[in-house]
């Protein structure tokens, strides 16, 4: 049995580490043995117990992001030998920073974004350094994963063979479509109409994720077109106050939306930029079609499956207006060839299975490299 140890800073609830659950749920517990190490405490929203229940052996070195490099590194490195792993994998620019220091240890990365739109959009005018120093450490080690393709494109590695993609999965056995009786019910349950059309979305609201856009195009909208928002952040306050009405709705952060989308027709994003979006995903495994910002990762999705995806102009009002008014009619028939479109996507590309499987490829090509050399 290998033993793989997987290093990251914590256990927080993130896409990220949602997609690492979703790994390690998923592998071969009869040829993989995992280890976890966290660098720092675990603070709000920590998903730690999650993993307690999968992973027997969590160790965190409990420092803080300001803690001197060398006493990380000493530290690290001594709590690693101990393990011994045959194969680390790292997920986040901290521990694939330490990591480089692990030499006698074979290491993979996987980047769940694309530095150079996230980072100065998240970080401002040093997330452009930050953006070089990831990509300088992600290149350095003996196989780099990114999260879709369309990021390893952007990279311009989709012909260097230390490079490859492996796309996020979902859960398709919790993200599970809904019957129409489930749906009007819920309906009924949330106070939605039951003939209306009715979009979701499930993000942070900041500027990246660009609402704004959404709830202008809702608004302008036919009014059979309603519009549900889950989710915090800076700017639903603003958005509530100038466009909350019967058909804007703003319901701040859910726990579950899996009821939401089960009473949804379709899943909407304005987004700028994304790795591989989880709340599409998701949406999808329900059973929801897709209407895109026209980014990189959101056509990717489109490329795989043109009927579960409509794309509108990124930061568009007016295109998207156009797409929910003339190109999606969302009647009873189309509704059905869409999500039959996006249940296809998930069952062939997008499940944490078909993920996991693509992982435990790249572990035993790497691990067998080492064995060679």
């Amino acid at each position: 049995m290998k033993k793989i140890l997987f290093i990251v800073t914590a256990l927080k609830r993130s896409g990220p580490i949602n997609q690492l659950y979703q790994l390690v749920s998923n592998m071969d517990q009869g040829q993989y043995k995992v280890n976890i190490i966290t660098l720092s405490p675990e603070g709000d929203n920590s998903i730690k117990p999650h993993f307690d229940e999968i992973v027997s052996d969590i160790e965190c070195l409990n420092f803080s992001r300001y803690e001197s490099a060398k006493t990380v590194i000493k530290s690290l490195k001594s709590r690693v030998d101990a393990i011994a792993p045959d194969l680390i994998h790292t997920q986040d620019l901290r521990s694939d920073f330490y990591t480089l220091f692990l030499k006698k240890y074979p290491c993979i990365s996987t980047m769940h974004n694309y530095p150079y739109g996230d980072y100065p959009f998240s970080f401002g005018k040093k997330g452009t350094l930050m953006a070089f120093m990831h990509l300088r450490i992600f290149a350095r080690k003996d196989k780099c994963i990114t999260v879709s393709k369309s990021i390893l494109d952007q990279l311009g590695y989709l012909s260097n063979p230390r490079f490859t993609y492996i796309r996020n999965g979902v859960d398709d056995t919790f993200f599970l479509p809904a019957t129409q009786e489930e749906k009007y019910r819920l309906r009924e349950e949330l106070g939605l109409p039951a003939d209306a059309v009715i979009y979701v979305t499930s993000a942070y609201l900041n500027e990246r994720k660009d609402p704004r856009t959404l709830v202008k195009a809702l608004s302008r909208s036919g009014s059979n077109n309603y519009f549900v928002c889950l989710g915090d952040g800076p700017l639903l306050e603003e958005l509530t106050r100038e466009f909350g009405s019967e058909r804007i709705i703003f319901k701040g952060y859910q726990s579950d939306v899996v009821k939401w989308y089960h009473a949804a027709d379709a899943y909407i994003s304005a987004s700028h930029m994304e790795g591989l979006p989880m709340g599409v995903i998701e949406a999808m495994a329900c059973g929801l079609p897709a209407v895109l910002s026209d980014i990189p990762s959101h056509r990717e999705l489109y490329d795989i499956n043109e009927q579960a995806v409509a794309l509108f102009e990124t930061g568009n009002a007016d295109s998207l207006q156009n797409v929910l008014d003339n190109e999606l009619t969302m009647d009873k028939a189309e509704v059905e060839r869409r999500s039959q479109a996006a249940l296809s996507i998930v069952r062939d590309h997008l499940s944490a299975r078909v993920m996991a499987k693509h992982y435990q490829d790249v572990y035993a090509e790497t691990l067998s490299q080492g064995e060679r050399t």
